[in-house]
């Protein structure tokens, strides 16, 4: 009977074993690193403080966009997670939930702001009310993980939302500060183009993907007028921080910052802006484009231009989220968070 009762024992323990290895981790975006990594959201430069249980008696719907979580269809959805901001800490708390996931064919444009509307089907209540434990979030936690008591379905021809209902909290029901990490894609500022006054410079606006291609939307900020003649924007992948001196050809004080690959003609003058638009596969997901501006100046040197600083903007899957947010036990919206900004968040399936 012993011997018998040991054997069962070992296949069962095999076998949820077995189970437990199956379990993977996928993060959203997909432009992120693994749960603990370092993500190209350049940490510490944007963060969420009351997302997705800290703002008091609230509801908070995200919209996932279809394509954005690498999951197969029909793998089922278990747990959510969510990484820490690496500038705060957050002290323990605990709040009453209820959760449901449900698909969507709603996208960040076309979300509506009547929270039932957003589902494309009834929801899957993936938490029934009960009391979450969020842990203290302190240098060497990673971030914090929430179980589901029944899977959702996952069906990679949709997107799909997630709708968070906190009832109470151990904080008197108000807001609390409990900082979760956010995807967001500013460029990182290389170095001066030129020393001339009025400066030219980049606006340092998001790089943004979606399943139509890389869309990078970018102009020159600057009180210079509109030039007479030709403007460029060169883009490349290397960068050379320390610039290359452009006073051989006609141009003290001006710098080339990167090693150009490409020359593109803006798409209006008036301000300059340029936008560049193409397909980009997954395998340059998380790498980054550099980008220094050229315009005509006429008088300004013996060469007659002028070079803007350049900016490195990574390639990443849009956030492409928003956020709506009751407050109380509302059912209308009363604000939302996610045109260039979204919440990094961990999703475990099977």
């Amino acid at each position: 009977m012993t011997e018998r009762f040991v054997r069962i024992s070992v296949v069962v323990a095999l076998a949820c074993a077995v189970a437990a290895s199956a379990q993977q981790v996928t993060v959203v975006p997909r432009s992120m690193t693994a749960p603990g990594g370092t993500s190209i959201s350049r940490p510490g430069s944007r963060d969420l403080r009351w997302y997705p249980f800290g703002y008091g008696v609230s509801r908070q719907m995200q919209l996932y966009e279809r394509g954005y979580i690498d999951v197969p269809s029909g793998a089922s959805l278990t747990r959510i997670g969510f990484p820490k901001d690496d500038g705060h800490s957050s002290d323990a708390r605990r709040v009453l939930v209820d959760f449901d996931v449900g698909p969507t064919t709603r996208t960040r444009d076309s979300i509506a702001l009547d929270f039932a509307a957003n589902f494309s089907a009834p929801p899957t209540r993936v938490i029934t009310r009960r009391v979450v434990d969020l842990p203290a979030l302190v240098p060497g936690v990673p971030g914090f993980w929430v179980a589901f008591d029944r899977p959702f379905a996952f069906d990679a021809s949709l997107g799909f939302v997630t709708d968070a209902r906190v009832h109470a909290n151990s904080y008197s029901n108000v807001p609390f500060d409990y900082w979760v990490d956010a995807g967001s894609y500013a460029g990182q500022y290389l170095g001066l183009g030129c020393v001339q006054l009025p400066r030219i410079d980049l606006w340092r606006n998001p790089a943004l993907w979606s399943a139509q291609g890389c869309v990078f939307n970018t102009w020159f900020t600057s009180t210079l007028p509109s030039p007479s003649g030709p403007a460029v924007l060169a883009v490349g992948t290397t960068a050379v921080p320390a610039g290359i001196p452009l006073e051989p050809i006609g141009a003290p004080g001006c710098w080339l910052r990167i090693q150009p690959l490409a020359f593109v003609t803006p798409t209006t003058t008036s301000p300059l802006r340029f936008v560049l638009t193409y397909q980009v596969p997954y395998s340059l997901v998380g790498s980054e484009l550099q980008m220094q501006g050229f315009v005509s100046a006429p008088g300004a040197n013996a060469l007659g231009w002028l070079a803007s600083g350049a900016v490195s903007v990574p390639i990443a899957l849009r956030t492409g989220s928003r956020i709506l947010l009751a407050t109380g036990d509302a059912e209308a919206v009363t604000g939302w968070l996610g045109d260039d900004v979204g919440p990094i968040t961990w999703f475990q399936w099977h």
